[in-house]
């Protein structure tokens, strides 16, 4: 019996904290942006790159080495990776072991924490660097008559 009269007395207050406020709309924007605006340090966003590209290393490794993960993934940290992004913000090579990853994301991994959105995988062990067969020049393809008209 007490508990029924504690609860239809919280339910009969409930309403008494909420309900119309005037302001709110001003404190909306004054928060978003103080949101937009925060400056975020460059070890914050170090932290935030490196735990991105250690966690996109960790998935591939699974899905390619599932057999071998738990060797492969015993020494994954930032500090075994290395990791380079020459050409744009959201793309990033990765280098582990003898992985070869390029990951791109949809919005800078610096600073937002996703999965990349696409993903190239190639093994260096299965590729053999020291005998490349040479590119052989193309051919010029022979010259087609003109058709007659």
């Amino acid at each position: 019996m007490k508990r029924i009269l504690i609860v239809t007395l919280l339910l009969a207050t409930l309403p008494a904290f909420g309900g119309r406020k005037e302001g709110l709309q001003q404190e909306f924007r004054a928060v978003e942006e103080a949101l937009r605006n925060r400056q975020i340090g460059p070890e914050a966003r170090l932290r935030t790159l490196e735990a991105n590209l250690v966690a996109a290393v960790r998935l591939s490794v699974v899905r390619h080495f599932y057999d071998t993960r738990e060797e492969m993934l015993k020494d994954l940290g930032p500090a075994t990776i290395e990791y380079e992004n020459p050409t744009s913000p959201v793309v990033y090579y990765v280098k582990y072991k003898n992985a070869m990853l390029m990951f791109k994301y949809a919005r800078n991994p610096e600073l937002f924490i996703q999965s990349p959105e696409f993903e190239k995988f190639l093994d260096s062990a299965e590729a053999d660097l020291t005998h490349r067969e040479q590119a052989k020049p193309a051919q010029p393809a022979p010259a087609q008559p003109a058709p007659n008209p």
